[in-house]
């Protein structure tokens, strides 16, 4: 095509477009026009399949509507572009630069712009790019909201404060990619690779990351509130200060990830995978953590004493160890209970030291045991609903299968403790006589220590623990028991 014959199909063109008489709609399909300066030129509604534009200048061109298929627009200079609604199927922007150019609605699969291309305040919101190749592309401050970008290659692509609000991103590959302050609400990344990128500062709340390989990945600081992480590889990636309240992490693999200072309040942890996983200073409150394992600290193996022992039945180790009369105290104790206080005496062993004594299945529910020395003691299948044993040694002690329901716990030791199988609910409280009343008080560990305590099958929902330790806590499966009441 000589220039005087682009010069007349231009002007034609613009005539077409505008509706005038003797208007044609250009068609410059296979057309090569490399090198040019097309500064706001109307190719609006064009046909222009396999047209080179490589190395033009197309600042202001508008591209609206336009066939593009398979059109070569690598080493490009643009601004203010407009491409909405094209056809630019199998187009090539190999190393392009585009600034405020708009791809609303475009077709652009499978886009090849790998290496070299930058895009800055671009929208492409609502556009087909699915296998896209965007890898180590410059996106920043990128409109992708709504845009289909299943199995797209965005590899080390650089992409801060993006917007991607319910873009669909399934399948894709973002290993080593920079998306900090990124804004993904809604979006989904179900099975894609996002391994070593960095999402620090993101907007995840509602995003599906199911099956995602987020291996080594920074997430820092993100809000992923409600979001699906289940049966996500998240080792050793680091979630430090994340907000994961009511997000569902069923089976999810968290070796070795940093969650200090997280937000897991109301989490679902169910089967999760937390060998090394460091839970320092992160807000557990309502977190289900059912079956969740800690493949590096071995699950105590150690037989408790039946559950149906009496609950006065004390070794030989107690008898004359204690500066009072324990048998009497736990009777009197009992009396206490059944008779809602008319008879007997409730228990009050303040300060009392207890250390390794045997008190399998005693009965404590309702106690006062504020700062008692308990550590190495046998309390298996003991009644502790409703007791008192804030600042309570704990340490070292057997507490599996116990009744820990509406128990407080505050700044409670339990580091090395066993739970094993321990209810650590609410409990109902139930008015004199019998009278239930619909309200429910929860167990409090707030501040406690539980490092390297042993919570197999521990439910803690509901359970306040804003502040306690779980560093080298341990998770898994351990047998249900039916919950009693005091």
């Amino acid at each position: 095509m000589t220039p005087a014959e682009f010069v007349r199909a231009i002007r034609l063109h613009d005539r077409f477009v505008k509706r005038q008489h003797g208007g044609e709609r250009a068609d410059l399909s296979g057309e090569s026009l490399a090198g040019l300066r097309l500064q706001g030129i109307n190719f609006r509604g064009a046909v222009l399949d396999g047209t080179d534009f490589s190395k033009c200048t197309l600042n202001g061109a508008d591209f609206q509507n336009a066939n593009l298929s398979s059109a070569k627009f690598d080493e490009i200079v643009s601004e203010d572009a407009n491409f909405r609604v094209a056809d630019l199927r199998g187009a090539s922007f190999k190393a392009a630069k585009l600034k405020r150019a708009s791809f609303k609605g475009a077709d652009m699969r499978p886009l090849d712009a790998p290496k070299g291309g930058e895009t800055l305040y671009c929208n492409l919101s609502g556009a087909f790019l699915e296998g896209a190749n965007l890898q180590m592309c410059k996106l920043a401050d990128a409109n992708f909201d709504d845009a289909n970008m299943q199995m797209a290659d965005l590899r080390e692509a650089s992409m801060p404060r993006v917007q991607m609000a319910r873009v669909d991103a399934s399948g894709a590959n973002l290993e080593g990619a920079d998306m900090e302050m990124a804004k993904l609400s809604e979006a989904s990344l179900m099975g894609a690779s996002v391994a070593s990128a960095v999402f620090r500062g993101a907007e995840l709340d509602e995003a599906r990351l199911a099956v995602v390989d987020a291996s080594g990945a920074i997430f820092d600081g993100a809000n992923l509130e409600n979001a699906d992480l289940s049966r996500g590889r998240f080792r050793n990636a680091s979630l430090v200060g994340a907000n994961l309240r009511h997000a569902n992490m069923v089976a999810i693999n968290l070796g070795g990830a940093n969650l200090s200072q997280a937000n897991l309040e109301d989490a679902d942890l169910t089967e999760a995978e937390m060998a090394g996983a460091n839970l320092t200073g992160a807000n557990l409150s309502g977190t289900v953590l059912q079956d969740a394992e800690l493949a590096d600290a071995p699950i105590p193996e150690s037989p408790s004493p039946a559950a149906d022992e009496s609950i006065l039945q004390l070794s030989d180790e107690a008898d004359g160890a204690s500066q009072f009369d324990l048998y009497t105290l736990l009777r009197e104790h009992c009396r206490w209970v059944e008779t809602d206080g008319a008879a007997g005496r409730r228990a009050e062993l303040e300060g009392a030291d207890l250390a390794g004594m045997n008190l399998a299945g005693v009965y404590l529910s309702g106690a006062d045991l504020r700062a008692v020395n308990l550590s190495g003691a046998n309390l298996a299948g003991g009644k502790f609903v409703l007791a008192d044993l804030s600042a309570a040694n704990l340490s070292a002690a057997d507490l599996s299968r116990a009744d820990l329901s509406g128990a407080k716990l505050v700044l409670a030791d339990l580091s090395g403790a066993n739970l094993a199988g321990s209810l650590l609910g609410g409990t109902e409280i139930i008015a004199r006589g019998g009278r239930r009343t619909g309200r429910s008080w929860p167990a409090n560990l707030k501040d406690a220590r539980l490092r390297g305590t042993n919570l197999a099958g521990v439910d803690l929902s509901g359970v306040i623990i804003d502040g306690a330790d779980l560093a080298a806590a341990t998770y898994g499966a351990a047998p249900r028991q039916a919950k009693s009441r005091a």
